[in-house]
């Protein structure tokens, strides 16, 4: 396909910003402002052929939109880019990853726990801001296949209901409580344990009464990258289908 048959079916337009060509193909893309793709942002980087009108903001907020009715190109959670797909969305992922994450350093419980290892995790209350997230997607995965930990050994909490007509799942006790976060809700003893794509602002704040589940998640994660060859990918770019 030519430059000239996608400029018919582009939903963008022909470049016209300042400092790009006349006949370019524009294509309309949301990122995030990361260090890493800045060149691309700031136009130091520009392919050939090709102008890009970019949009930066927080990858939640693109992905609860109608993503693919405003950009050709956007960011998107693999949790979400899963979904999206299962719901006959039209969009296709590209094997380029803005964002890894060693996510098994997301796992926080109170200071005074006597947990060391996923598996004493069960039969307990988990608490996430919700539940769909990219990072808790891969800890399921990873708890039930390395640390024989099921999603469905642990009931779940979380502060809002899911979005875009996705839903926990039926063999899954997940209970919302809506007026106070999970780091709170850990401090107070409401849930054991904490699974989060953000550590909680009262960890982050440095409050000596949250911790990490893994003593060394550092040493955690490098051992669980020797043994797959798998660095869990949390965000990947992906294009609209006319493409």
């Amino acid at each position: 396909m030519s430059l000239d048959d996608i400029e018919i079916l582009n939903t963008g337009k022909m470049g016209t910003n300042a400092g790009d060509k006349p006949g370019n193909l524009m294509l309309k893309v949301a990122m995030a402002d990361y260090d890493r793709v800045r060149p691309l942002i700031d136009g130091r980087v520009r392919a050939e052929g090709i102008d890009l009108d970019i949009t930066t903001d927080d990858i939640r907020e693109f992905c609860v939109g109608p993503v693919y009715e405003t950009f050709d190109v956007a960011e998107m959670s693999m949790s979400w880019y899963v979904a999206a797909r299962e719901r006959g969305e039209p969009c296709i992922a590209l094997p380029i990853f803005p964002l890894r994450m060693a996510v098994l350093g997301y796992i926080y419980v109170r200071t005074d726990a006597p947990y060391s290892h996923p598996s004493e995790l069960k039969g307990k209350r988990i608490g996430s801001p919700a539940y769909r997230y990219t990072v808790n997607l891969w800890l399921r995965g990873m708890l039930e296949e390395h640390y024989g930990l099921a999603a469905s050994d642990m009931s779940w909490v979380t502060n809002e209901p899911e979005i875009n007509d996705f839903s926990v799942p039926s063999n899954i006790d997940c209970t919302i409580i809506p007026d106070k976060g999970v780091g709170q809700l850990l401090i107070d003893g409401e849930i054991d344990a904490i699974m989060s794509p953000e550590p909680p602002p009262e960890y982050s704040d440095g409050d000596p009464r949250i911790r990490r589940l893994f003593p060394d998640a550092r040493a955690e994660q490098i051992a669980y990258f020797k043994k797959t060859g798998i660095y869990p990918i949390t965000i990947t770019v992906t294009f609209i289908d006319w493409m």
